[in-house]
Order: C-alpha cells, then structure tokens, then sequence
C-alpha cells in the first residue's frame, strides 16, 4: 500500500493544522508512515486521551453552536454590507 493515495487523510499542506496536541502528521500518501502513527497511538492510552481532549476542544471551538452562529452572522453582515 506503499505510496497510495489515502483518501480523507489531511494533506501535507492541512497538516499543519493538527499539531498542538490534537494529531501526528504522517508524510503525504505513504501508508507506512500513516501505520506508524497509528501504531503509536494505539499503544498509548494516555497520549490517545490528550490528543482526544484536545481536538475535541478544537471541534468545539471552531465548530460548535456558537462559533457557527458567530461564523453565519458575520457573512450576513458582510453580505449586506
């Protein structure tokens, strides 16, 4: 499975966007890499519930109730601007 393409998986240039806790970057369509993360989260528990905690307080953040009503509003406003 080497160098297939990994469909739904961040591209390199999302990466960037999963570090701080909430993810490991596996290099660009290589299936190796992206095993070896996995790997490492499935051995640690620990490491698997900070990681967790924190993307879901990122989900939260970015995209929960309020941050999408915020969001919305805003176009409107931009929008009848």
């Amino acid at each position: 499975m080497d160098g297939e393409e990994l469909k739904g998986i961040a591209s390199v240039s999302q990466s960037h966007q999963l570090v701080g806790g909430q993810g490991q970057n596996a290099e660009h369509q290589v299936a190796h890499h992206l095993a070896v993360a996995l790997a490492r989260l499935v051995a640690d528990p620990v490491l698997r519930a900070r990681m967790g905690a924190a993307a879901r307080l990122r989900a939260e953040a970015e995209f929960g109730l309020d941050a999408v009503i915020a969001q919305t509003l805003a176009l409107y406003r931009m929008a009848a601007a």
